[in-house]
């Protein structure tokens, strides 16, 4: 599955980082800044810029199909009256 990380660079999303990839996942993290080259996080992709400032274009964010929405420690499945 292709997964946007969003906030993947700080200290919790980089192990959800590391850990979605094990599992065979793609993931992308989304972050205001990259990671340190010095982190195993470096080498994954990533998209630079603010989510909540709506920074990532459609195009951007195109090839991550909606299928769950992830808050803190929470997930729940997309449903269609949103999330």
């Amino acid at each position: 599955m292709n997964i946007l990380l969003v906030g993947g660079s700080g200290m919790i999303g980089g192990h959800t980082a590391i850990h979605l990839q094990e599992q065979g996942n793609a993931v992308t993290i989304a972050a205001r800044k990259a990671p340190a080259v010095t982190t195993p996080i470096s080498e994954m992709p990533r998209l630079l810029g603010d989510y909540n400032a709506s920074d990532f274009s459609a195009e951007d964010l195109r090839r991550f199909r909606r299928a769950g929405v992830c808050r803190r420690t929470r997930c729940a499945p997309h449903s269609a009256g949103g999330g």
